[in-house]
């Protein structure tokens, strides 16, 4: 169950407005302002100077959470809790309360606690508190990869807010680096770099610091999709020295994982694996397990491509026995789909494939088709290149799944895998024809596996899927046609 402070509904405007002392205010604006330096110092000074003030508590979490300073926030809002009075101040410890359990991880907490924040705005008619709330939650839902749903809730967020001031400009300059990151990973990359561009130019004008640095990176992955890899470098390492300087270990953690993809696609290897690890000790300091599983991937990834098989297997079993302690089913699909790459590569099809299905299975319980797409397109090359029909039927499902997503790394290992079958000694023609080159001939048992699965294909086609029917139009019986089928996984 939640921790909440709750208060009942004011019996009058008067005790509905109950404010905060006047240096908790000016904190206040600061915070909202995104002067978080300044906000700190004045509510030391109030802290020295004053008598307990739960409010000022409140607010003194809220600079503990931008400093990523989360068991010191959670003692503040602890602390404050008992001494609460008057809705303002329980709505602004439990949006408070609700970003810990956010910055945290623990989004159905979260979630909870900031729907009860904005209740308590709309029930004040405070618009700006509103906009917030309605913020946090589109910030939620985009971190869960809800990306249609948070980008119409922050666009709800940008409708309250007047664009007038330093604390308009400063939620506005957070909402648009958020529906960045929702429009980039829709593919909407025209959009998503307008928004990134209106997003570092509020935050460099009013924050200038831990969120500004966050754009910036986000912005820098963006340059990175585009193949812009220069630019985004220059965008990342900017980032990078901002998440060390003002951020937070996880910050400049995430950053270095960005930087050292981007040099790899750029393909600067020896630099990306230095970085990488630098990522990884980074994850490790703050217990950040997803972080850790993410590092090892990409560089198992590195390893895979400069064909050090060894250290790739290293990195992938490392990672997906990290997932699987976590219980993460993100990066245990990712592992097991590694290592079923490195199968291949070693000529163990079969166990590459058993991984894949178990991959392909787990991902029925995730909202990311990209990981199904990869199932299928690695299921495809392990066909390959005996099961040349089976392999076309994994490849089409993978393109018609990829159509919608903005990945160019997926499309051009895509682009391999279908020149890997084009070229195979047996393959499908567009018309859906197999071809099998007199002068290029198959082994006997390569040709059969071929034929069979191909006649049987194509014959469950016609007959819409019925076994019976299919059967009859080949001449074989149903229980010879039903073993086929499970052979060849049809």
């Amino acid at each position: 169950m939640v921790e909440q402070a709750s208060v009942k509904k004011a019996s009058s405007p008067k005790a509905a407005s109950r404010t905060p002392r006047r240096g908790s205010l000016r904190a206040m604006l600061l915070i909202d302002s995104g002067d978080f330096a300044s906000a700190k110092r004045l509510l030391e000074m109030e802290q020295v100077e004053g008598r307990k003030d739960p409010y000022r508590e409140t607010l003194r979490a809220e600079v503990a959470l931008y400093y990523g300073q989360y068991d010191e926030a959670d003692d503040l809002l602890r602390e404050a809790t008992p001494q609460l009075s008057g809705v303002r101040s329980v709505t602004r410890w439990t949006r408070a309360r609700g970003q810990l359990h956010y910055w945290r991880r623990q989004y159905d907490a979260a979630r909870e606690l900031i729907q009860a924040a904005l209740r308590n705005y709309q029930y004040l008619d405070d618009g700006h508190g509103t906009a917030l709330a309605l913020y946090d939650l589109g910030q939620l839902e985009r971190r869960i990869g809800q990306y249609e749903q948070a980008e119409t809730i922050l666009c709800q967020a940008g409708s309250r807010l007047d664009g007038k001031g330093r604390r308009g400009e400063f939620l506005g300059g957070l909402i648009n680096f958020n529906l960045g990151i929702c429009r980039q990973q829709r593919g909407l990359f025209d959009e998503a770099q307008q928004c990134y561009e209106t997003s570092l130019s509020l935050l460099r004008k009013t924050e200038n610091g831990r969120f500004y640095g966050l754009a910036l990176n986000s912005y820098g992955t963006l340059l990175e999709d585009r193949g812009q890899y220069d630019l985004a470098l220059k965008a990342l390492e900017e980032a990078a020295m901002i998440a060390e300087e003002q951020g937070t270990d996880e910050d400049a953690a995430i950053v270095r994982w960005n930087l050292g993809q981007c040099l790899l696609r750029a393909n600067r290897p020896e630099l990306a694996e230095v970085v990488l690890w630098q990522a990884q000790e980074l994850n490790a300091q703050v217990n950040n397990i997803s972080g850790v599983c993410a590092t090892l991937e990409l560089l198992a990834e590195l390893y895979f491509e400069q064909n050090a098989i060894d250290k790739a297997e290293q990195c992938a079993r490392q990672a997906l026995a990290q997932a699987e302690t976590i219980k993460d089913d993100y990066h245990t699909i990712l592992g097991q789909i590694m290592l079923a790459r490195i199968g291949i590569l070693r000529n163990k099809k079969e166990e590459a494939q058993e991984m894949l299905l178990a991959a392909s299975e787990r991902t029925e319980r995730l909202a990311f088709p990209s990981l199904k797409a990869q199932c299928l397109m690695y299921l495809a090359e392990s066909c390959l290149p005996r099961r040349a029909p089976e392999a076309q039927n994994f490849l089409e499902r993978a393109e018609s799944m990829l159509q919608d997503l903005a990945d160019p790394k997926l499309k051009r290992e895509l682009d391999r895998i279908r020149t890997k079958a084009k070229h195979s000694r047996i393959r499908i023609t567009q018309e859906g024809d197999l071809i099998i080159s007199k002068s290029f001939l198959p082994g006997w048992s390569e040709a059969k596996e071929a034929v069979e699965s191909f006649l049987i294909k194509h014959a469950l086609e016609q007959a819409e899927d019925n076994n019976t029917r299919a059967a009859r139009i080949l001449s074989i019986s149903k229980v010879h046609l039903c073993e086929k089928r499970k052979q060849y996984k049809l």
